[in-house]
């Protein structure tokens, strides 16, 4: 008699079906938004039982990202499976896809189950209109909090996007660029919801700026506005507001990205007394410029909430008056940044240790292990002017690359870091920063240079 062999099942072939759920939906949020997707419909198709499983859990399809490939079959599919869940929606690079019109057909239909919905990419004319009029036909979408359309082309001129912030009474992050802001007009009801703004300039020579004096009303409509983002030359600076202010009495946090002209003068422009945290990329010594016009203490005054500062340098030289950047800013205790020019870095601090006097987190990316032993020696410096009543530096932020680099040098110096108080630790502070914000596709996007390096010996600072 012939003998056959028992199958023995597999371990996950066991588990309960809520077990099993809650290791797909862990496993589903460890990918990248721009893989989620077709995980989800990869992860139905392993077995009958996981697509039954699947199929039958509407909360598995609640999040959409629809990248530069589609198939229309598999985006319906995928959209009749949420049911009535909430929706995270995201579409990308319109313009490439495949009859995109009729895709877009399809998601109209979901927009009311929508919390999260994100334009962005090239679009042509038509289908601009169906992106931005699909929202714009919806007067009520109760369960929309964040919106981002950033469509770079020519949109219709009867789209205006100020019509309907007022009437989405959910929406607390608003995010506009390209297309949008070449016909925005300036919204006239209030919009108390709206705690985190964007705005982007289009790209192009028609490109419109936005007034200072339209652009201090926007502020005003939006009075619990914790967050600000603006990108590239935004605002136009006209001189008859030259000697004016705006107060905002929310703001938190205010990010400067991209080549903005005005950047000195937007600072002195606003007054916002619970600011506490200032991201500049990149940044140039000339953005600092309107500052030196107040009297030091005012500007001390005027940044007195300030504790977190992150600049992306444009190039080496924009490190030249950086003790100055200190005395605006005495109270920064976290100071970050985006691109370091090592040689420059270790000249102005070693020589100037006390800038930057309450400062206890240093946070950079890009760096070799070089820069360590320059930071552990200027946490000496520092540790012995304090005399054991100041402010020491208790920490170093390194990217996950930079640490890697660097890795063998903090090992070797583990009882000197121990004796200066200094923590090593890896950690992604402007990768963080930069994905909560427009063109994260492009990690180089608010950087400057980073393959120049100096050996000047240059004393003016």
């Amino acid at each position: 008699m012939e003998s056959k062999e028992l199958q023995t099942p597999s371990a996950i072939s066991i588990l309960s079906q809520d077990v099993l759920l809650e290791i797909l939906f862990r496993v589903r949020d460890l990918y990248y938004e721009q893989q989620k997707t077709r995980f989800c419909h990869d992860a139905a198709a392993v077995s009958s039982s996981w697509r039954d499983l699947l199929h039958s859990t509407p909360l598995w399809w609640n999040d959409l990202y629809v990248p530069y490939l589609v198939n229309l079959d598999l985006i319906r599919r995928h959209l009749t499976l949420g049911k009535e869940t909430t929706l995270r929606l995201q579409l990308v690079e319109p313009n490439i896809l495949y009859n995109a019109n009729k895709l877009v057909d399809l998601i109209v239909l979901h927009l009311k189950r929508c919390w999260y919905i994100c334009f962005e990419g090239e679009a042509d004319k038509e289908t601009a209109f169906h992106l931005t009029g699909s929202i714009l036909s919806n007067p009520d979408l109760p369960l929309l909090r964040h919106l981002t359309v950033n469509i770079v082309g020519k949109a219709n001129n009867e789209v205006n996007i100020a019509t309907r912030l007022s009437t989405w009474k959910s929406l607390t992050t608003l995010r506009l660029g390209g297309s949008m802001m070449m016909n925005w007009t300036h919204p006239e009801s209030p919009m108390p919801h709206l705690t985190h703004l964007h705005l982007a300039r289009a790209r192009g020579t028609f490109a419109k700026q936005i007034r200072f004096s339209n652009f201090g009303k926007v502020l005003l409509l939006c009075p619990n506005l914790t967050l600000l983002a603006l990108y590239d030359d935004i605002l136009s600076y006209p001189l008859e507001v030259q000697d004016e202010r705006i107060t905002h009495n929310h703001l938190e946090s205010i990010l400067i990205l991209g080549n903005m002209l005005n950047v000195s003068e937007f600072l002195v422009y606003v007054d916002a007394p619970k600011l506490r945290e200032l991201v500049i990329s990149p940044v140039v010594a000339g953005d600092f410029r309107r500052l030196d016009d107040l009297p030091l203490s005012a500007c001390q005054n005027k940044f007195r909430s300030l504790t977190k500062l992150t600049l992306g340098l444009a190039h080496y030289g924009a490190v030249t008056e950086w003790h100055k950047v200190s005395d605006y800013f005495p109270n920064v205790n976290t100071l970050l940044f985006v691109t370091v020019y090592t040689v420059e870095f270790k000249k102005l601090f070693m020589r100037r240790p006390w800038m930057f006097p309450n400062m206890t987190h240093l946070g950079v990316t890009d760096v070799n292990e070089a820069f360590v032993s320059i930071v552990m020696d200027l946490a000496g410096k520092k540790k012995e002017q304090c005399g054991g009543a100041g402010v020491r530096l208790q920490r170093l932020s390194l990217d996950s690359q930079s640490y890697k680099k660097a890795r063998g040098v903090v090992e070797q110096n583990e009882g000197l870091l121990g004796r200066l108080g200094l923590d090593v630790v890896c950690a992604d502070l402007w990768e963080e920063q930069r994905l909560q914000v427009l063109y994260t596709r492009n990690k180089g996007m608010f950087v400057g240079e980073t393959d120049v390096e100096t050996d000047s010996d240059s004393d003016d600072y």
